[in-house]
């Protein structure tokens, strides 16, 4: 996993921008992807699935995810994962990441 990204919890308007590489870390096309998703762990290992956007025409593999208010909510270790599907039952997944989720008053 890489380095963990840091943030206050309600945190609302972050993009979480989630990239697919291959195994020599050249980008995958997401170009014509039925479906497309991250999803979010948070520290009790609750998992919830939010419905994501290519990022301009898909061929540079990336995707992103506004949170909305609610999304983190608890402070802790969260962590996040792009999932993309497509026609024929094809599934695939990004690297995992982490988010440091900090408190406020």
């Amino acid at each position: 996993m890489s380095e963990a990204l840091n943030m206050q919890e309600d945190c609302v308007g972050l993009q979480l921008l989630v990239s697919f590489v291959d195994n020599l870390g050249n980008p995958v096309s997401v170009a014509g992807a039925s479906g497309v998703f991250v999803l979010l762990k948070n520290p009790s290992g609750v998992t919830a699935t939010k419905t994501a956007t290519i990022v301009g025409d898909g061929t540079d593999g990336q995707i992103q995810y506004a949170l909305l208010s609610g999304d983190i909510d608890i402070p802790g270790t969260w962590q996040y994962q792009g999932k993309i599907t497509y026609g024929g039952g094809l599934v695939f997944f990004s690297e995992v990441k982490r988010i440091k989720v900090r408190a406020n008053l």
